[in-house]
């Protein structure tokens, strides 16, 4: 049921592993600890198999489906891993959440850094008309803890390093979004909050406007898209 087997080569297509869930319109694609095996996997194949592109293995395996919906969303660790990259790689859109501490904002300058000199690299053993390129990129102020004294500050470094591509709305870090996640649902999934309803309804506003940005983007890429695509 995760991208384990396309990773090893088993399987050429996602279509395996797509299950319908109880959001109607809304498929998964789970993950699960073990998917860390994919880590090893993909430079396996490529020292097995010299004309894979390990860095293409996700995009190929999504071509038969991008027709079938209106957005894929692919959700990754925090590191620059073999499975992220092949995440970025399939992706015509980044998104990423950044908490206003002075560590997150240290290892997101790291990673994009990392990112470059990758991106540098994967250009110079792909065709021309292959090489990649983001219809957006956006950095999201999340886990944002007002109670934090240190967090203005942080959130300024943010703002000035990443200037226009910092999203005009933050995810603030509240007992709504913790407890949730704690029963593997999201705030979308509460019938009936036994806490403050300011407090829900705070994450809830925050979670609408980020949601919101995010399909203007997508709806603008779609406008600029060649016909056809």
């Amino acid at each position: 049921m995760t991208v384990a087997p396309l990773c090893e080569g088993t399987e050429a297509d996602i279509q395996y592993a797509i299950r319908s869930t109880y959001w109607d319109g809304l498929d998964l694609v789970a993950a699960a600890p073990f998917l860390f095996s994919a880590e090893f996997a993909l430079p396996s194949r490529q020292m097995r198999e010299k004309d894979i592109e390990f860095w293409n293995v996700l995009n190929a395996g999504l071509e038969s489906v991008r027709d079938i919906y209106d957005v894929i969303i692919i959700d990754t660790p925090p590191s620059l891993s073999y499975v992220t990259i092949n995440a970025l790689w399939a992706a015509n859109g980044i998104v990423v959440p950044v908490p206003p501490s002075g560590l997150d904002f240290a290892s997101s300058a790291q990673f994009w850094a990392l990112l470059a000199d990758l991106g540098g690299n994967l250009e110079a053993q792909t065709a021309a008309e292959r090489r990649k390129n983001f219809d957006f990129l956006h950095v999201l102020l999340s886990r944002v803890d007002a109670a934090d004294p240190a967090m203005p500050a942080v959130r300024q470094w943010i703002q000035s390093t990443y200037g226009e591509f910092t999203l005009p709305v933050e995810i603030p870090k509240t007992s709504v979004t913790s407890n949730t996640a704690a029963e593997f649902a999201t705030i979308y999934d509460v019938q009936k909050y036994e806490g403050s309803a300011k407090t829900y309804k705070r994450a809830a506003d925050a979670y609408d406007a980020f949601v919101d940005l995010v399909e203007q983007s997508v709806v603008g890429a779609w406008a600029d898209a060649p016909a056809g695509q």
